[in-house]
């Protein structure tokens, strides 16, 4: 029985591995196809010597033109906010992910993914890029912070949730916007697989 039960086990940790392998690799090639994703420019025709602009015949007018007064653009209010070092400071964290270097924060973004289990109930620190991730066949947004390795080239990311659900888009950043979150490593079942994110009250802006 006990070499039965362990090998049931074993069988649920392998599934649970591949659930987590094959979401980070979903993860991966989702948010760096938006990274290449950017609005092409538009190319620029040479002039020829041969092709000159035509000249105006229309006399100068010396004559002031009265111009409408500039109206002045309001700021856009970025949802978020920032806070004092001392603020942050006082923050109660398990794991500080921010004080890491690139090469070692990325094993153990990772650590945490793969042995997701160990770090439930722990207040972790991460700051990243916002990234958001919409699932069309349930209409829901999945809402990450993007870190990456010391040579930039991989993204490991972390869910975050805020609590209250506030509405989307209009209580978060616009993507690539810098952020930082204080959550709880929280567990949820959905689309019968467990997905594990930071529980959060907010998210602070950053620069």
């Amino acid at each position: 029985m006990s070499g039965a039960r362990g090998i049931k086990e074993m069988g649920k940790k392998t599934q649970r591995l591949l659930r987590v392998f094959l979401a980070f690799a979903l993860l991966c090639a989702l948010v760096t196809g938006c990274m290449n994703n950017e609005t092409p420019q538009k190319a620029e025709i040479p002039k020829s010597d041969e092709q000159k602009a035509p000249e105006s015949e229309a006399p100068i007018d010396d004559k002031p033109v009265n111009e409408a007064p500039a109206r002045e653009v309001p700021a856009i209010q970025i949802p978020g906010s920032h806070r004092t070092s001392e603020e942050r400071a006082s923050a109660d964290i398990d794991i500080d992910l921010t004080v890491l270097s690139a090469t070692v924060l990325s094993a153990e973004v990772m650590n945490i993914l793969v042995n997701a289990e160990d770090y439930l109930g722990k207040t972790i620190r991460v700051s990243g890029l916002y990234y958001y991730i919409h699932y069309e066949p349930a209409d829901k947004y999945f809402h990450l912070v993007i870190t990456k390795d010391g040579d930039s080239c991989c993204l490991e990311g972390i869910e975050f949730r805020l609590n209250g659900d506030p509405a989307f888009p209009d209580a978060f950043p616009p993507m690539r916007t810098q952020i930082e979150i204080d959550g709880v490593f929280s567990v949820h079942e959905e689309f019968d697989a467990e997905f594990y994110y930071l529980a959060a009250d907010e998210f602070f802006l950053l620069g």
